[in-house]
């Protein structure tokens, strides 16, 4: 097996164990009772529970929960809260676990332009 073959390999495992997860998921419990509350109402209630805006796009807002160290994404439509997700800690600002997958990610891409760049030296490829 070559080193450039044996580098695909490992790269290959280290994609497939890097965790995937769904971008958003049900609501948590202690915010499902909000879903079809009014916005101002809705805002009030979460901060009372420890929520704070942490983004804002449009309609769609996230919320941080640092006690709880949780993201919810929090949908308005027509002036009502219409859905609330659980979302992942990097929508809130809070990366934790997705920079080490974005290290690890970048090391694989370095070790296969290395790998690439060695494959063609030793074939005597000087094209680009």
């Amino acid at each position: 097996m070559t080193r450039f073959s044996t580098f695909l390999s490992v790269t290959a495992l280290l994609a497939a164990a890097l965790p995937i997860s769904p971008a958003h998921a049900a609501a948590p419990r202690d915010v499902d009772d909000l879903v079809g509350a009014r916005g101002s109402s809705g805002e009030n209630a979460l901060q009372s529970r420890g929520y704070r805006v942490a983004k804002q796009n449009g309609l769609t807002n996230y919320w941080w929960n640092s006690a709880k160290d949780q993201c919810i994404r929090v949908v308005t439509y027509n002036g009502r809260y219409d859905a609330i997700d659980s979302a992942s800690d990097g929508d809130c600002g809070h990366d934790g676990g997705n920079t080490a997958a974005a290290a690890v990610a970048g090391v694989a891409a370095i070790g296969l332009i290395a790998a690439l760049a060695s494959h063609k030296k030793s074939h005597g490829d000087s094209s680009a």
